[in-house]
């Protein structure tokens, strides 16, 4: 394989890396028992949590999960306003804790 298409590889790959993490926290969120928005690119996560309670749930969910400790900085609403965003926070946790 050439330099070039080995880059070209590598990308793809990490596309299809970020998708699948994206489509893993929906899945964590929906089993529980948070209503989303149909699959679409991006979302207000923020909007779809009811409360503190559900909110803190989803976080221990995501942590269990994926193996992590989300730390303090990301652990709020902010974070939230964009789905996609979020899961690049979380992706680069995944990336520290390996």
């Amino acid at each position: 394989m050439s330099r070039g298409l080995g880059d070209v590889y590598k990308r793809q790959n990490k596309i299809e890396w970020r998708k699948n993490m994206q489509n893993r926290i929906y899945e964590i969120l929906l089993e529980e028992g948070i209503e989303l928005p149909m699959r679409k690119e991006d979302f207000n996560l923020a909007e779809s949590l009811e409360d503190s309670l559900e909110f803190i749930s989803a976080m221990v969910a995501i942590e269990d999960n994926l193996g992590i400790e989300i730390p303090d900085e990301i652990f709020n609403y902010e974070s939230l306003v964009s789905f996609k965003g979020f899961c690049e926070l979380l992706e680069e946790q995944v990336n520290k804790s390996e």
